[in-house]
């Protein structure tokens, strides 16, 4: 589970971003990010990039490429689900 804080600093982490001046990797744009960061914060439960890109109305493409953003800058983490077929990459809010 999420603390208070722990939401507050996700939810208001595209002002101190701003703030610092940080340029993002080419070809990501921090008004998606910010829709992918935030379906990711309120969603309950780990999400697949396709749910991702369901809930922020963006492709499964898109979706993974600023979530693997999102688990390289320590946002969030990628767990594997094994079941029949390959794993399934699943994503969360870091603790």
């Amino acid at each position: 589970r999420l603390s208070q804080p722990d939401v507050d600093r996700l939810l208001h982490q595209d002002e101190v971003e701003a703030t610092q001046s940080v340029t993002l990797p080419k070809g990501l744009n921090e008004l998606t990010l910010g829709k992918v960061r935030t379906c990711l914060v309120q969603s309950a439960v780990p999400l697949s990039a396709e749910q991702a890109g369901l809930g922020c109305g963006v492709s499964r493409i898109t979706a993974r490429r600023y979530l693997e953003y999102l688990v390289e800058q320590g946002t969030a983490r990628v767990d594997l689900s094994y079941g029949t077929g390959r794993p399934s990459r699943q994503y969360s809010v870091s603790k």
